[in-house]
């Protein structure tokens, strides 16, 4: 099934863009071609960029201790798992650790290196990082893929207690779903969301039959719209009008 997703949190929308340029630099890291770890490299820039833009150390830590003491309050409950709860917590409490004994912002020990800061001043300009502008950039991008590969996970390594936060976490707020099957009848939905309610990831999952539908969502604390599309082989979206089944998903 295709899933989309759509934040209803300014920092449901940080977690996801930190998570979407984590999952992309681990992608391009383990491939063996000069061109995917020149594009790993600008992932890893595009990482610091947004995570020295944002709290997001401390937002994760926060987080991490609001589910270990919510969690605490199952101990004892006869519908929960002892075990699984022993070991979520245990989980929780080491993310949190790591977090809170990692110094400074994620990644920010990076900008000492000052390989890595002339790489960050040409990289943004086209063709900067062009052997006779970076001749020892271009003597790296020559290197056995193994050991650019060395490199690059030492760098990524900087982010890990972040990215190991980000999985346990988003992988929670996914689980706990409120999830129905619902119709965008003539192409257009919309719901009103429960009062009281502090939802913070909305989710779309469609059947495999569908894959030229694309939703254009809007949502708040108090309404959810979606308009369905169809794409196009010249790639334009253009209003489906006809009754779309889909499956919705309310994450708090």
């Amino acid at each position: 099934m295709t899933t989309f997703e759509y934040p209803l949190s300014e920092k449901t929308r940080t977690y996801l863009r930190a998570e979407e340029l984590l999952q992309r630099l681990h992608q391009l890291i383990v491939r063996d071609d000069a061109v995917s770890h020149h594009a790993a490299i600008q992932a890893l820039f595009d990482l610091q960029e947004m995570v020295n833009r944002s709290d997001v150390k401390g937002d994760l830590i926060k987080d991490l201790e609001r589910q270990r003491v919510a969690l605490s309050g199952f101990k004892g409950n006869p519908g929960i798992s002892e075990a699984v709860l022993s070991a979520l917590l245990q989980h929780l409490e080491r993310s949190h650790t790591a977090l809170v004994q990692s110094t400074g912002k994620p990644g920010q020990s990076l900008s000492e290196s000052e390989w890595l800061n002339a790489i960050r001043g040409r990289i943004g300009i086209p063709a900067g990082t062009c052997s006779f502008d970076m001749p020892a950039y271009h003597r790296w991008r020559q290197l056995a893929a193994d050991s650019r590969r060395v490199h690059l996970e030492a760098w990524a390594g900087h982010f890990k207690a972040m990215s190991d936060a980000l999985r346990l976490l988003l992988g929670m707020l996914r689980d706990n779903a409120e999830t129905v099957t619902v119709v965008a009848v003539g192409g257009q939905f919309q719901q009103a969301l429960p009062q009281g309610r502090s939802y913070q990831l909305l989710r779309i999952e469609l059947p495999q039959d569908r894959d030229d539908a694309v939703p254009e969502i809007s949502a708040n604390r108090l309404l959810v719209n979606v308009r369905w599309t169809v794409l196009q082989s010249d790639l334009r979206c253009v209003p489906d009008t006809r009754d779309v089944q889909f499956t919705l998903s309310l994450c708090n």
